[in-house]
């Protein structure tokens, strides 16, 4: 009776497996046109730095050429890639965010939804050594065949990363506490 149970068991679970549709995953890669800036204000005058460096990893499902769905995506900020164009400045951020104890920004997606032309994701970002989780609002467009763009600003409270904002001559210069990063990021798949 065991025996005849088992062979049942598995005729019906190789039937599921050969009916059952398998999505297969593909990676997905940063683009190099992928661009982001970093703006924020001081006692002195608005700045902004550009992120030089943007590294990318993630799996996601294709269908008919457009992502459904993304499994994992990973994207890392290497601190030292943020670059003002003003030395100075540029150290003071680096030291604000201890760029040699943790040398990266990371964002790790937890989950995401397409939804008209807006891409509603939930991840964890860790600055400084410090993660919390984040909600993320942006549009999206699949621009051609295997390539989807997003864009978007992510507006974040320096403090709840408990970094306190940089200040400059002796802190008669002071920056304010939140930032605002804008975004376009180019994945191919």
């Amino acid at each position: 009776m065991k025996k005849k149970i088992f062979i049942f068991l598995f005729i019906l679970f190789s039937a599921l497996l050969t009916t059952a549709p398998i999505q297969a995953q593909v990676p997905l890669k940063l683009d190099a046109k992928s661009m982001m800036s970093i703006n924020g204000t001081s006692s002195l005058h608005d700045w902004e730095s550009d992120v030089t460096t943007l590294q990318l990893s993630g799996t996601g499902n294709p269908k008919n050429g457009k992502l459904t769905s993304i499994k994992f995506l990973s994207l890392t900020v290497p601190v030292k890639s943020i670059k003002s164009g003003k030395s100075l400045m540029d150290n003071k951020t680096y030291e604000a965010l201890k760029a040699d104890k943790y040398p990266d920004i990371k964002f790790e997606l937890v989950s995401s939804e397409f939804s008209g032309s807006k891409i509603k994701g939930n991840g964890k970002l860790t600055i400084a050594g410090k993660t919390n989780n984040i909600s993320v609002d942006a549009d999206y467009l699949f621009t051609s065949s295997s390539v989807l763009t997003v864009k978007g600003t992510q507006k974040i409270d320096m403090t709840n990363f408990e970094i306190a904002p940089p200040t400059a001559l002796m802190g008669s210069i002071t920056t304010g506490k939140e930032i605002t990063i804008l975004y376009t990021i180019i994945i191919n798949y």
